[in-house]
Formats: C-alpha cells, sequence, structure tokens
C-alpha cells in the first residue's frame, strides 16, 4: 500500500467515525501466520488520537485453530471466545505508546489461561 492509499484510507475512515458510527481494525493487518501475535500497525492508534476516539481492544482466542491461515473453512466443533476489554483513551499518548498500550492489554490477556 502506498502513502496515498494509505492516507486515503484513513480519510474514509475518519469520516465514517465522524458521522458516530464505529470501526472494527484488525491492527495486526492479517492473519498470523503461527498462531503467535504480530506487529501492531499504528493505523488505529492515529484515528484515535486525532479524532479523541477511545480504543476498545478486543481479544480474539481460539481463532488459529478454527482458522489456520492457508485455510479456507473452519474447523468445525472448535471454540473461539471474543472478549471486549475495558476502552483505552486516547489523551495522554502518542501513537506509539497508545498502539503499545493496546497490544500490551491485548497480549496479557491472550497469555491467560
Amino acid at each position: 500500500m502506498d502513502l496515498n492509499d494509505l492516507k486515503t484510507s484513513l480519510q474514509k475512515l475518519a469520516e465514517v467515525l465522524k458521522r458516530g458510527k464505529n470501526i472494527i481494525i484488525f491492527p495486526e493487518g492479517t492473519r498470523t501466520i503461527s498462531g503467535d501475535i504480530g506487529d501492531f500497525k499504528k493505523t488505529f492508534a492515529i484515528l484515535s488520537r486525532e479524532l479523541n476516539v477511545p480504543v476498545v481492544p478486543v481479544v480474539i482466542k481460539g481463532a488459529y485453530d478454527a482458522l489456520p491461515r492457508g485455510t479456507h473453512f473452519p474447523k468445525p466443533w472448535k471454540k473461539i471466545n471474543v472478549r471486549f476489554l475495558k476502552p483505552v483513551k486516547p489523551e495522554n499518548h502518542t501513537y506509539e505508546s497508545l498502539k503499545d498500550i493496546v497490544k500490551a492489554k491485548v497480549t496479557e490477556q491472550l497469555n491467560k489461561k
């Protein structure tokens, strides 16, 4: 994705948020190859900070087992848990610190048994 595409995407997402709608962003930008959490991109942090919109981290457990990368159909009877965490407000954060704190909260929950 080149810089112009990214800018256009951010503008379109910002318009949705300004209309009071919610958006879902997968901050890793792709499905994991190994099942481990990947690097977070800061797109969500830029939108959150610039528009003063809180981020609601979401933890998804079991998705890799149910639908590993490279497969087209989910495995039957695999359990997937989705958990919404407390919102993170963007004030007093840089793009980088907001990205890092959201990743830390998601990672912490993924590592809980």
